[in-house]
């Protein structure tokens, strides 16, 4: 973990590893910053080792897919038919309370933020 990025870690031998990142600029900002408790060199520049690793197993980390309901595909096939019964209210009120913990979340987590970096004014 790098930040709030995620990489896959390869070890090559004791002394050296890989790290994958799911993008570009977040392994450009690893190899810019000035941390000094690795030594980091772009891919170009592996050891012998590193570089005989196959392609296929430095695959970049992925994210984890949200939950998924079938509440919206419900609602929209009740409002094209015209049938209130193919609705789900259960889920419905699910997905609702889902949407409004995430943007709770996002609210506290934007409210952290500016309480470290203050208000840009």
């Amino acid at each position: 973990m790098w930040g709030d990025t995620k990489a896959n870690i390869k070890w090559v031998d004791d002394e050296h590893a890989l790290a994958v990142f799911p993008c570009a600029e977040a392994a450009q900002q690893l190899l810019q910053s000035t941390q000094t408790k690795y030594k980091v060199r772009p891919y170009s520049k592996a050891s012998g080792g590193a570089l005989q690793i196959a392609a296929e197993e430095l695959t970049p980390p992925r994210s984890a897919r949200p939950k998924t309901t079938t509440a919206v595909a419900r609602r929209l096939i009740s409002n094209a038919l015209g049938n209130k019964q193919v609705r789900d209210p259960a889920a419905e009120r699910e997905l609702a309370d889902l949407r409004k913990a995430n943007k709770q979340e996002r609210q506290q987590r934007q409210q952290q933020m500016e309480s470290v970096w203050g208000e840009d004014d």
